[in-house]
């Protein structure tokens, strides 16, 4: 009655799943892996979508508790001492995520999305600290897919992070093998061109990026943001993190009209906590130290942002790279001064 809460219509989907699982081949790609995989929970629904609902809460609470599980065990080899003060900066800051509260209660993808890509984090982590064994490698292999069926763009993201925690483990990002990377990227980015013009029959590039970001800016009006020139490598450049920060801090004004902005109350209330999160971290003197950690959330931010088009879609899908920010933000605040003088 108040407005507060934003209603995404993909509810009503999840909701006609849930209350008849055969309809779940008759929307996306996405959708239908996401019902697929999520057959057990929403068999024990019994057709009701608000048990579902109990269900996305839990994912979402353990998501929140692998995630900070990564980021403890990351923190620790590096000889980071979490103490108490952290746990209780932890709980005060995930109970005021905004957009947490809102969207762990619902039938979006979200929780269960964040669910197996903070599965996957604890093995990435693991792989940046030492070698994994077989085991560990399946599993991450395991839930990274299943990442990927929900959303093809954070699985994908979950194997750059692997890639970059391997990297950094053997030392292997230096200017002696800046050439080498190039090549291998290169040869990456073909690969990948080829796997989603099978999947998805487009042919990935510069060129359809901007068409999709144009073209999704029509369909959605003044909800859509887009950047007008991708010539040449300075605009590219420019429009990326442009893209970057209106999807890290919407609904603040960077590409879209300020009456966007204060027409939606409790996303702007999550663009202040987001900021505010991002603070610390500037601040702190460990970011050498927790290096690895700092560089997967822009990577995690940084590829979503390129195919979010939608104001009301980039506060929601976001929720992984802020997940990742709270632990970090709750260590930093736990070690200023104001705290231990408190």
């Amino acid at each position: 009655m108040l407005k507060l809460k934003p209603f995404a219509p993909d509810n009503y989907i999840y909701a006609e799943i849930i209350r008849d699982w055969s309809y779940y081949d008759k929307y996306s790609l996405g959708v239908m892996g996401y019902s697929i995989i999520n057959w057990i929970p929403i068999s024990l629904s019994f057709g009701k979508p608000i048990i579902f609902v109990l269900f996305n809460i839990h994912f979402y609470n353990l998501s929140f508790l692998f995630i900070f599980r990564s980021f403890r065990y990351l923190a620790q080899s590096k000889g980071l001492e979490i103490e108490k003060r952290e746990y209780q900066v932890l709980l005060c800051l995930i109970l005021f995520y905004p957009v947490g509260l809102i969207h762990a209660a619902s039938l979006l993808r979200e929780p269960s999305l964040l669910l197996f890509f903070s599965i996957s984090l604890i093995y990435v982590v693991k792989l940046n600290i030492s070698k994994i064994n077989t085991v560990d490698t399946l599993l991450l292999a395991l839930f990274a897919f299943c990442t990927l069926i929900i959303r093809p763009i954070s699985g994908f993201t979950l194997l750059c992070l692997a890639f970059l925690a391997y990297g950094m483990r053997k030392g292997l990002f230096t200017v002696f093998n800046f050439l080498k990377f190039a090549v291998a990227g290169a040869i990456f980015v073909l690969l990948f061109q080829e796997l989603v013009l099978i999947i998805y029959n487009l042919e990935f590039n510069i060129d359809w990026l901007s068409k999709f970001r144009e073209d999704h800016v029509l369909e959605y009006g003044v909800e859509g943001y887009d950047v007008k020139s991708w010539d040449g490598l300075l605009f590219s450049i420019k429009n990326i993190l442009l893209l970057f920060f209106q999807y890290l801090l919407s609904p603040l004004p960077i590409l879209v009209e300020n009456h966007i902005t204060f027409s939606k109350f409790i996303p702007f209330l999550d663009s202040i906590y987001v900021f505010l999160l991002t603070l610390p971290m500037i601040l702190t003197k460990h970011k050498k130290t927790l290096l690895f950690w700092l560089l997967a959330v822009i990577i995690v931010v940084l590829m979503a942002s390129l195919f979010e088009t939608n104001i009301s879609g980039a506060f929601r899908h976001r929720m992984n790279g802020v997940l990742m920010l709270i632990p970090m933000a709750a260590f930093f605040i736990s070690k200023s001064k104001i705290l231990r003088n408190a």
